[in-house]
């Protein structure tokens, strides 16, 4: 579980946009795969698996830290990197 209340890397609505066209606002503790499923009349397995291959990598550092000002998962991919 993030500081942000979601047990998955938060992402940002503008790298869900640039990955589908849509435009959607969730809060932090929004289940983002059922509202973007539910928008683009996925269910939430596609809407889970989408995300990850179309959003997920949209999030650029500049995103990340706008999303999380905290950086705490900038931490955690320095120490996955340190890792490898």
């Amino acid at each position: 579980m993030t500081q942000l209340g979601v047990p998955v890397p938060p992402v940002i609505t503008d790298a869900i946009q640039d990955a589908f066209g849509c435009v959607i606002a969730f809060g932090d503790t929004d289940d983002v795969p059922a509202l973007v499923g539910a928008q683009m009349n996925w269910n939430s397995n596609t809407a889970k698996k989408k995300l990850a291959t179309h959003a997920f990598p949209r999030m650029t550092a500049e995103r990340i830290r706008q999303r999380d000002p905290t950086g705490e998962v900038e931490g955690w991919l320095r120490r996955i990197g340190e890792m490898l």
